[in-house]
């Protein structure tokens, strides 16, 4: 007769798997799941002394240690915050990295009755891509007026969801999909694979039409330097990369939505350059933060300004008018890296960059590697490579669906397997 923590074992791979489809288009959802999967590995934890005998090992995974040098960075930070609210907001924030991360990996390394095949892994992924396309198609449905009142217009955004989280997300689906295309042991089936080209072409047009120059030099950025790694003969390699750039090139002279962005993007840069801070543009006041953001990194290059002093350190630039007060509106200045410098300074951003360091050391090495393994390496690289791309014009890890996304794909990808014991050698 099994016992009450192997029962808990089924379940919690079927909640992960649901956290993963919910993921894309319902925080709440995705909070009260996470909060029954981590009670229940408690439960687990207490009921099972074999579990509790193997979790520290367990824990360990890859980026248990560079996510947790993060977090106490981050409440070391909140030690000299003006604003500890906003500190401990922040602090929250990069605490559920860590959490989703171990916490997936706990389910998927202790709860597999299949090791060795990778079918709870699969199953996180495409419940993640099922997320994705459910959105999407709110997305088409409302831009065709069958639902809402948002008719025809762009960018293509569903659900009050931001049009560059929508069009990052759907380029991590996009990486996802494309992975399972890679060489495999075994063919995909039929239907899987069918599934596969649906979403590719759902999530090409929702980038598209999403209007978000991040996610647009993000996945061109990231596909340069993914056939680059992975492809191996020269002549591939430079048809691959003229490919990556000729799709640009075309899009941008064929595509009135494309070539407006672009058009709007080289606008900007010409205000700001003129020295007009007056004039609110999209990457005018980008620069306008990065440039506040430098400010704060030089008052305190070691610690920041503390953790969460963004916002209150803006306000004291705008009292002393060196700084529109529009920006204002903006908790965070569009840069990944520099809000860590600003916020935590060079020992938080030397934090941030051993987790990718981390991920693409663990990775790297698949490539040369058969099957699973090496399409698990590939998507890691990818979503690592695309963060630190399009990082560049937004705080990924700021943003809720962004950073649940990078710990749940980072969960799958990157940690000691059971399912798939190729990995444990990195």
């Amino acid at each position: 007769m099994r016992s009450g923590s192997d029962v808990l074992k089924q379940p919690l791979v079927l909640l992960v798997v649901l956290l993963a489809f919910c993921l894309p288009w319902s925080k709440s959802a995705v909070s009260i799941l996470l909060t029954i999967i981590c009670t229940a590995l408690a439960v687990r934890a207490t009921l099972q002394p074999e579990f509790r005998r193997t979790t520290r090992r367990e824990l360990l995974q890859p980026l248990t240690i560079p996510f947790l040098i993060f977090l106490g960075i981050s409440l070391i930070g909140v030690l000299y915050t003006d604003r500890m609210s906003d500190g401990l907001a922040v602090v929250n924030k990069v605490l559920s990295l860590s959490l989703v991360y171990v916490a997936v990996t706990l389910v998927l390394e202790t709860s597999s009755a299949d090791r060795g095949t990778g079918t709870h892994a699969d199953a996180v992924l495409f419940a993640f891509l099922a997320g994705v396309l459910v959105l999407d198609g709110i997305a088409f449905l409302a831009f065709l007026g069958v639902i809402g009142h948002k008719a025809n217009v762009l960018p293509l955004a569903p659900l009050h969801v931001h049009h560059i989280w929508f069009s990052n997300l759907n380029a991590l689906g996009l990486y996802a999909a494309v992975s399972y295309f890679l060489p495999r042991d075994a063919p995909l089936r039929p239907r899987r694979e069918a599934f596969l080209v649906v979403y590719c072409l759902a999530a090409t047009v929702s980038i598209t039409m999403s209007l978000s120059r991040t996610a647009w030099l993000g996945v061109l950025a990231t596909a340069a330097v993914l056939a680059f790694l992975f492809l191996r003969r020269k002549k591939v390699l430079v048809l691959a990369v003229g490919a990556v750039l000729v799709s640009g090139l075309l899009a941008y002279q064929f595509s009135p939505l494309v070539r407006d962005r672009i058009q709007v993007a080289k606008t900007d840069i010409s205000i700001y350059a003129s020295g007009n801070r007056d004039t609110e543009t999209s990457l005018g006041d980008r620069f306008l933060m990065w440039e506040a953001a430098f400010r704060m990194l030089r008052s305190s290059p070691l610690g920041g300004v503390g953790t969460g002093d963004y916002p209150s350190t803006m306000e004291s630039y705008v009292r002393d008018r060196s700084l529109p007060e529009r920006l204002l509106k903006y908790n965070q200045p569009h840069n990944l890296f520099l809000y860590t410098l600003a916020t935590t300074g060079l020992v938080g951003f030397a934090a941030l960059l051993f987790i990718f360091i981390r991920v693409i050391r663990h990775a790297l090495p698949t490539r040369n590697d058969p099957g699973v393994s090496k399409q698990y390496g590939f998507l890691a690289l990818a979503t690592a490579i695309h963060y630190l791309i399009a990082g560049l014009f937004d705080s990924f890890f700021n943003i809720f669906v962004l950073r649940y996304a990078f710990a749940v794909i980072m969960a799958v990808t990157v940690r000691r397997d059971r399912e798939n014991p190729l990995i444990t050698k990195h």
